[in-house]
């Protein structure tokens, strides 16, 4: 279930946890009759999970732009705890009843009517926060609390290369430790792979690396102790996320985290992000079904990265992905142009620019729904060009 993050409350001296399934907020505007009278509904999902992710209760809550207050019940199988809430007279809420609730949920959810007199919004989150406490009361005893996550903190240094890595290069040994750095290649991406980490190696040595290691896709896979840096070369990075075992890619992760130095550059540094861009609009043009988008290792949240930006004209396939992924800024990387990353910053080095893709005010587009090979349009996108020495904020 998608985890709305401004509509989610933990707990932490309880077992519950609440959130908002956003798929179902979305079709249940169109609710009429029945539920919300005529006016639009939003329809609140409540999941109530235990430690392990199993779901323990489920309720449900329907606010309209009027009407009157409404009751939760969450079900339990043998019996329901009722919560009456107040809300702000700005949401008031319409009364509705278990025979007219939303066929998306079933079985354990129950809904009665109540009259409630107007009350403030901060007493409407005291109502919430009586809910959770109300329920709290059929939770077994034996389940612990289930603490929210918090986010990996990234200690190390991510430095992508747009393609056709020369001078670039020079900084990423500097990274790795120069003459003292022992330098894993991942070659996975490439369709002749021996041969391609042998001509990377080579390019190292000539730098002044001492040491390399190269993790073939048919042999051990698994990162020496005492590597300073990850390199991965170009090719295809769908090959790369096929043939790379789950535990490297996990190992290379850990690695970034704690504080080691990753590298790539074309498809090794197109696949840093959560969704990659797998191929596809090879004529430049944003048609329906055009461009593919896969997963990636997820080293770069928040953004989708192409490479040979200007040499192969992918502009527009980054304001293409723009469209098909939200939440995400586009990076763009010209033939031997690298980004060092760490610690939200980055910086430019290399021969050319990078392009920076971002949804503007009145950003839309038709892509994601369009058919197969069907003209599309992307409109209201930033973009910016950083040249070689400058910084950037991620």
């Amino acid at each position: 279930m998608y985890k709305h993050p401004g509509l989610e409350w933990a707990n932490p001296q309880s077992e519950l946890h609440i959130c908002a399934d956003e798929q179902t907020l979305m079709s249940a505007r169109s609710f009429k009759p029945g539920l919300s009278g005529g006016q639009p509904a939003l329809f609140i999902s409540v999941l109530i999970l235990s430690r392990e992710g199993r779901l323990v209760r489920r309720g449900s809550l329907v606010a309209t732009s009027g009407g009157k207050p409404f009751a939760c019940c969450v079900g339990t199988g043998s019996g329901t705890v009722q919560t009456h809430l107040p809300v702000s007279p700005k949401s008031r809420l319409k009364e509705i009843s278990s025979t007219k609730a939303s066929p998306t949920f079933t079985g354990e959810s129950t809904m009665t009517s109540t009259s409630i007199s107007r009350r403030g919004f901060l007493i409407a989150a005291a109502g919430l926060v009586l809910l959770l406490f109300a329920t709290q009361i059929i939770v077994h005893a034996e389940d612990s609390p289930m603490p929210t996550p918090a986010p990996v903190e990234c200690k190390g240094t991510l430095y992508i290369v747009g393609g056709a890595a020369d001078t670039s290069l020079k900084r990423f040994v500097e990274l790795a430790g120069g003459a003292k750095a022992k330098i894993a290649i991942l070659p996975h991406s490439s369709s002749v792979p021996i041969e391609a980490a042998d001509e990377v190696a080579n390019i190292f040595l000539s730098l002044g690396v001492k040491e390399t290691v190269a993790i073939q896709p048919t042999g051990k896979q698994e990162l020496p102790n005492d590597i300073t840096a990850v390199w991965m070369t170009g090719g295809d990075q769908n090959r790369l996320m096929r043939l790379a075992d789950k535990a490297l890619l996990d190992a290379v992760r850990d690695f970034l985290n704690n504080g080691g130095v990753v590298g790539g550059t074309s498809a090794g540094a197109a696949v840093v992000v959560p969704k990659m861009i797998a191929g596809g609009m090879d004529d430049g043009f944003p048609r329906g079904g055009a461009l593919r988008m896969g997963d990636g290792l997820g080293l770069l949240p928040g953004y989708v990265v192409d490479t040979h930006v200007k040499q192969r004209e992918r502009h527009d396939r980054l304001m293409a992905a723009l469209a098909l992924v939200d939440g995400v800024k586009g990076m763009g990387l010209d033939e031997d142009t690298a980004v060092e990353i760490h610690k939200g910053k980055a910086k430019v080095f290399g021969a050319g620019c990078v392009r920076l893709y971002e949804r503007a005010p009145g950003f839309s587009s038709n892509l994601a729904t369009a058919k197969d090979q069907e003209k599309t349009s992307v409109r209201q996108v930033l973009y910016s060009i950083i040249p070689e020495g400058e910084e950037f904020d991620l």
